[in-house]
């Protein structure tokens, strides 16, 4: 895949120029610490107790789940300053719609049942333990989404974001690869999705009454 931008992310090294698969990255802005703090901030279930947030991160059919822990916050306005990110896990969906990026900060629905709180407060140890529960959860949209960010208003560079730092860059780089592979395939299917076996063959130029049928 070839990458055309003047700006940078930290998985462009592994581009080829010669490739004729083009991502066309122009117009990308930096999704900077201090949007990810402001995000943070807008987290208010438990915020004077709770320093565990949670992030989804979706490139083409691959997931990633984040555990964030807020390292440094103003109590006294609720404001987040710092935080620290973790990689739980990640995995491939082709049933999900395809987003180039997508990155949601969530909270869990009746995370209670989840088995990952402590004293009333998320627990890190407790949500590796528990994991398979919060993917179902997930898996079901029995989360709550507080803060977004995706390609509407261009393609977001994660470099500041510390996500670089924790996840397989080569997995991030496929995973955006596949995307454009699996757009450029949808793209050539000259049969319709949800067409029926007489549809196919008509519009193969057989009639459906009179072709395929065994001779008197």
């Amino acid at each position: 895949m070839r990458i055309i931008d003047k700006n940078t992310d930290f998985y462009d090294y592994m581009q080829d120029p010669t490739d004729t698969l083009v991502f066309d990255r122009r117009g990308s802005w930096l999704l900077d610490k201090e949007k990810v703090n402001g995000m943070l901030t807008t987290y208010r279930h438990r915020i004077d107790k709770s320093k565990i947030r949670f992030a989804l991160l979706q490139c083409g059919a691959t997931f990633w789940l984040f555990l964030i822990k807020v390292t440094e916050m103003n109590k006294t306005y609720g404001t987040v300053r710092n935080y620290e990110m973790e990689e739980l896990t990640s995995w491939k969906d082709y049933n999900k719609q395809l987003e180039l990026i997508k990155l949601d900060f969530f909270d869990f629905n009746m995370s209670y049942k989840l088995g990952i709180m402590k004293d009333n407060e998320y627990d890190a140890e407790l949500c590796k333990k528990n994991l398979d529960k919060m993917l179902n959860a997930i898996n079901y949209k029995e989360i709550e989404v507080y803060g977004n960010v995706n390609c509407k208003d261009g393609v977001p560079l994660l470099k500041a974001t510390g996500i670089g730092n924790i996840v397989d860059n080569t997995k991030i780089f496929c995973a955006i690869e596949e995307y454009f592979s699996l757009k450029k395939t949808e793209s050539e299917t000259t049969e319709p999705k949800g067409a029926t076996n007489d549809d196919k063959i008509i519009m193969h130029g057989f009639d459906t009454k009179t072709s395929f049928r065994g001779k008197n």
